[in-house]
C-alpha cells in the first residue's frame, strides 16, 4: 500500500510538474506561439486518433467470419447477418436480413448487388441502411474534410472500447461516432449523427464468429457481371451540373442518366464525397407536393420551380437537401 502511494504521489507530482510548466509557457510566450502550441496540439490528437481508425480498418479488412448486426433508427430494430471474408486483396461483404424473406446484397470490394432468394432474383445494389458500416470500414474510403477525434473510452455491450468521432469540418453532412473493441480492434457500435449532434441511427454487433475456412455464398461471377455495368462513372461530365443547384464542395458528380418509370422520366445527376452520396432528380411538376420526408439516414426533399420539380434524395441531413435546393424560391 505505501509503494502504491508513493508511486502514485510521484506520478502525481510529475504530471503536475509537466502541466504547470505548460501552462507556465503558455503563459509567457508570444500569443502567436501559444496558438501555434494548440493547433499542434490538435493535430497530434488528430493524427493519433486517425491512426486508431487505421487499426480498426484493418483489424476488419483481415477478419473471416459471421457477425450479428442488429439496425435501429426511428422506425425500429432490423437484424441482419452480415458474413465478411478476404481473399487475397479482395474482400467480401454478404448481409442478410434475418426477418421475413431472405434476401440482403453482397459486395466485392465495396461494389456489388442485391438479392431476393425467394424470388431468386438478383437486381443492381439499392440503398441499404448497413451500407455506411461497409463504407466506414472500407479501407479504401477517403474522408474528405473529416476530422477524427478520440472521445474517450467506455464499456460497451461487455467490451471495452475506443471511442472515435468522424466530424465533417462544413457543418451539413452526418458525423459517426465509431466505438471500437480495446481488445480485438473490430468495430463494436456505429452510430450516424446529425450535424445537430443528435443520433439518427445506430448499427451495433451483438456476437462475432470467426471462422477459418469459409465458403462465401454467392458466385464470383455474379460480381462481375453486376461491376462491368455499373463502371461507367469514368464517363460523366463533371461540368454537366444543372445551374440551378448548389452542390457543397466535398461532393463530386459521379452519375447521370434517366430513370424508367411510369408517365415522364425524369432526368438525375448523382452526387458523393466518397462516403454518402445523393441524387437530385428533375421531372415534370405534379400538383401534389409533399416538401420533405426523411427515413432514418435517408432525407427526401421536393421543390417546385418555374419548369420544373426537383427532389433530393440520398443519404444526407435536411440542411443539407435544402442548401443544394437554395437557389429555388420558395413556392407560393
Amino acid at each position: 500500500m505505501h509503494n502504491f502511494l508513493r508511486v502514485g504521489r510521484a506520478s502525481f507530482l510529475k504530471s503536475s510538474a509537466a502541466g504547470l510548466s505548460l501552462a507556465l509557457a503558455v503563459f509567457f510566450c508570444p500569443s502567436s506561439v501559444a496558438v501555434q502550441l494548440e493547433n499542434d496540439a490538435e493535430v497530434s490528437s488528430s493524427t493519433a486518433c486517425l491512426n486508431e481508425y487505421a487499426k480498426l480498418q484493418e483489424a476488419y479488412h483481415n477478419i473471416n467470419g459471421k457477425i450479428t448486426v442488429v439496425s435501429s433508427d426511428g422506425s425500429g430494430l432490423a437484424p441482419y447477418l452480415l458474413v465478411h471474408a478476404r481473399r487475397g486483396n479482395d474482400t467480401y461483404s454478404f448481409w442478410e436480413h434475418l426477418n421475413g424473406e431472405i434476401r440482403g446484397y453482397a459486395l466485392r470490394n465495396g461494389q456489388g448487388f442485391d438479392f431476393n432468394q425467394v424470388r431468386q432474383a438478383v437486381d443492381e445494389l439499392n440503398w441499404h441502411p448497413t451500407l455506411i458500416w461497409d463504407r466506414l470500414l472500407d479501407k479504401r474510403t477517403s474522408f474528405k474534410d473529416y476530422v477524427c477525434v478520440f472521445t474517450g473510452r467506455a464499456r460497451l455491450a461487455g467490451h471495452k472500447v475506443s471511442l472515435l468521432r468522424l466530424a465533417p469540418q462544413d457543418g451539413l453532412r452526418y458525423g459517426y461516432l465509431i466505438a471500437k473493441d480495446d481488445d480485438t480492434s473490430l468495430p463494436v457500435e456505429i452510430s450516424v449523427l446529425e450535424p445537430q449532434g443528435g443520433i439518427v441511427a445506430k448499427l451495433l454487433a451483438l456476437q462475432i464468429q470467426h471462422v477459418d475456412e469459409m465458403q462465401f455464398p454467392v458466385q464470383e461471377e455474379l460480381f462481375s457481371r453486376f461491376v462491368s455495368a455499373t463502371q461507367s462513372g469514368d464517363s460523366v461530365d463533371k461540368q454537366a451540373v444543372w445551374p440551378i443547384l448548389t452542390i457543397p464542395k466535398p461532393f463530386e458528380l459521379i452519375a447521370s442518366g434517366k430513370m424508367p418509370g411510369t408517365g415522364a422520366v425524369p432526368d438525375f445527376l448523382e452526387f458523393s464525397d466518397g462516403l454518402s452520396s445523393f441524387r437530385v432528380y428533375r421531372a415534370a411538376k405534379t400538383s401534389v407536393l409533399y416538401p420533405a420526408l426523411n427515413n432514418g439516414t435517408i432525407t427526401v426533399l421536393r421543390k417546385p420551380a418555374a419548369d420544373f420539380e426537383y427532389a433530393v434524395v440520398g443519404e444526407v441531413p435536411l440542411r443539407l437537401a435544402e442548401l443544394v435546393l437554395s437557389k429555388i424560391p420558395p413556392a407560393r
